[in-house]
């Protein structure tokens, strides 16, 4: 995929509408897969939402928020937060 990237990027300069509706489709794809792999923290999701990361860390505990989950393992005192990049873009609208 980056050697395609790489060839479009060379040719930009007179490419025509079929080119650039396959690059369009390439980066779209690539920005899907990095959101996928990306891993979303508390205090990225809170800074994104403008939002405090401790509000964020209730609503993910009380499930108020659909784009992850919060457990806490019995006898233990600290919550565990998992936020889904897929998710969290679409809840978002990016």
């Amino acid at each position: 995929m980056e050697e395609l990237i790489q060839e479009y990027i060379k040719r930009l300069d007179g490419i025509t509408v079929e080119e650039w509706e396959t690059l369009k489709i390439v980066f779209d794809n690539k920005v899907k897969l990095n959101k996928d792999l990306e891993r979303i923290s508390v205090s990225k999701a809170a800074q994104i939402m403008h939002l405090d990361p401790h509000f964020i860390r209730l609503c993910l505990q009380d499930g108020t928020f659909s784009f992850g989950v919060a457990k806490k393992k019995p006898g233990n005192k600290k919550w565990s937060y998992y936020i889904s990049p897929k998710l969290f873009y679409e809840y978002v609208g990016k």
